[in-house]
């Protein structure tokens, strides 16, 4: 085999120089691109992302503040519930029989039997709440002329929502709301002033106010939506 010049093996130096310095050169270039690259906020593609998936709108100085849940008010809690009727004899002009009695379970109270009865040794009505373990009196009326289930507090669980009637020579019209959560009665009552009367119309809880005493043909005073506000059973303009 021939031995290599001098000339030639200076070439061939020549030449892997070249490509030693070509490499370096790309190697350079490509070190450049990954730090440019880590140059970009990782966390703005993450925000972009989370922003998309979330469809939450932040606030004009980044703020997510704005997009957190603010609690409703009893204003809004009673505009959103929805009331559903038991019975209601007032409404439709009935005179309640005594001796009569009716029951009910719903959905969110799965494990009670409610009981209304209507019997002249209780000189009334009485609401019951029937479970395995026992049985518990609500509240009474002479008589209750009605029941309709309607959530109030906003605790998905509804309250027992009625109008009653109070006294044997003097009688008033009020209205009782039962909290079986807390087991706390509200009641809006102005005995001898004015008579309050319970209205569902297009599943909304209303209240009727009347000069007392009630009598047929009359006009309410004031209308206004069924609220517990504060403590307080109240009613304020739908």
């Amino acid at each position: 085999m021939p031995e290599t010049s001098d000339r030639e093996k200076e070439n061939l130096l020549r030449k892997r120089g070249l490509l030693a310095g070509m490499l370096i050169l790309c190697m350079a270039v490509l070190l450049a691109a990954g730090c440019k690259k880590k140059d970009i906020p990782e966390s703005s593609t993450t925000l972009a992302e989370s922003d998309v998936s979330t469809g939450e709108l932040s606030g004009g100085d980044g703020s997510s503040e704005t997009s957190e849940k603010q609690p409703m008010s009893p204003e809004e809690i009673a505009e959103k519930a929805y009331a559903v009727r038991w019975f209601d004899y007032f409404s439709l002009d009935q005179v309640i029989p005594w001796e009569v009695s009716e029951e009910i379970r719903i959905e969110e109270y799965p494990e009670v039997l409610f009981q209304w009865t209507n019997k002249a040794e209780d000189v009334g009505s009485v609401i019951y709440a029937v479970t395995d373990q026992e049985t518990v009196e609500l509240y009474r009326g002479s008589p209750i002329w009605s029941v309709y289930f309607c959530d109030l507090t906003g605790d998905a669980k509804p309250e027992l929502c009625s109008t009653v009637s109070f006294g044997s020579g003097i009688i008033d019209y009020h209205i009782i709301v039962y909290d079986f959560v807390t087991k706390t009665s509200y009641t809006l009552k102005d005995r001898m002033t004015f008579d309050f009367i319970l209205r569902a119309d297009k599943g909304k809880m209303y209240v009727e106010k009347y000069e007392y005493p009630i009598q047929i043909n009359n006009e309410p005073v004031e209308t206004g939506l069924l609220v517990i506000k504060d403590g307080e059973l109240v009613f304020v303009d739908a």
